[in-house]
């Protein structure tokens, strides 16, 4: 039994994980052959921690929407919280 503090680190570490597996890999592909045109500025640096900070507070959260019990079901619902939260909007969005 994972205590609460358990549960978010290792949602938040599967998000990590997914993140590097899905970006970061094509963007170090790119950048060893030479094609990445990216020049950093306060707002594109801004832009992309903000963006991996919501993505590791949802990663965070989604062992706890689910309830896992072990460390293994919390980093696999890091990893797939996109599809864990949209189990939950999907009703939503049906009710138009």
């Amino acid at each position: 039994m994972l205590d609460a503090y358990g549960k978010g680190a290792s949602g938040a570490a599967g998000a990590l994980l997914w993140m590097i597996a899905v970006y970061g890999v094509q963007v170090s592909l790119t950048a060893a052959r030479g094609d990445l045109r990216w020049t950093a500025s306060r707002q594109t640096t801004l832009g992309i921690l903000g963006l991996v900070m919501c993505c590791v507070l949802l990663g965070g959260t989604a062992p706890f929407v689910v309830d896992a019990q072990t460390t293994k079901e919390a980093v696999a619902e890091g990893l797939g919280w996109q599809g864990v939260f949209g189990q939950f909007a999907r009703p939503i969005r049906g009710s138009d």
